[in-house]
């Protein structure tokens, strides 16, 4: 899927960086370990997410399995782990796409200064335009901690609303954002598997 056909609640670029700048500049990293249930356009349920130490822990469905998805926000790299650890965790290219996933690539988006106060979920925020290599896209609100608490804007053409139902400022276990030893690529996932004719093995010859 392009990053321009993605699902209102995909791009949750926005809620994942944070500001602090009197200019437009790209968005720090959260200050803080943190979880935090959200509501999203689009989304049929609230979205669990939890950040330590620049890494972004979102649970979804992916394909009908539950998938933890770990993104690096400095990188924009993403690595899948199968809930339960029912499979091979796989690393994914920066930017790439995983619908159902909290895993947007970042690093383009940006905040302006801040245009006045306001509060969610019992948490005070700060508000600030949001723009994408230049163009405005919408307003955020941001914690003084560098969490994006709420947005609301338009997205790769897509309408999206984002509001925090809860955060927790505390710290998260560092084992549950770590990539397990022996990750492998997506080329590598794709030869663990069986033969599928016309995606891993060769089309056979029609009688």
């Amino acid at each position: 899927m392009s990053a321009s056909s993605r699902p209102p609640v995909l791009a949750l670029s926005v809620l994942l960086l944070a500001a602090g700048s009197s200019a437009a500049a790209q968005m720090p990293l959260p200050r803080v370990d943190y979880s935090a249930v959200l509501r999203v356009s689009g989304a049929p349920a609230p979205v669990r997410v939890a950040h330590h130490a620049g890494v972004l822990r979102s649970e979804g469905q992916v394909g009908g399995r539950a998938v933890v998805g770990l993104l690096d926000l400095a990188s924009g790299r993403v690595t899948l782990l199968p809930a339960g650890g029912s499979g091979p965790a796989v690393q994914l290219p920066p930017g790439t796409p995983v619908p159902g996933l909290a895993d947007f690539d970042l690093r383009a988006f940006a905040l302006g200064p801040a245009r006045g106060r306001s509060q969610v979920a019992g948490h005070a925020c700060t508000l600030h335009p949001v723009s994408e290599r230049g163009q405005p896209v919408g307003t955020a609100c941001v914690h003084v901690q560098d969490i994006v608490l709420a947005f609301d804007g338009t997205v790769r053409g897509h309408a999206v609303k984002m509001e925090t139902l809860s955060l927790s400022i505390a710290a998260q276990s560092p084992a549950a954002f770590t990539v397990p030893a022996g990750a492998g690529s997506i080329t590598d996932w794709l030869q663990r598997l069986p033969p599928i004719p016309g995606l891993t093995a060769p089309r056979q010859p029609v009688p």
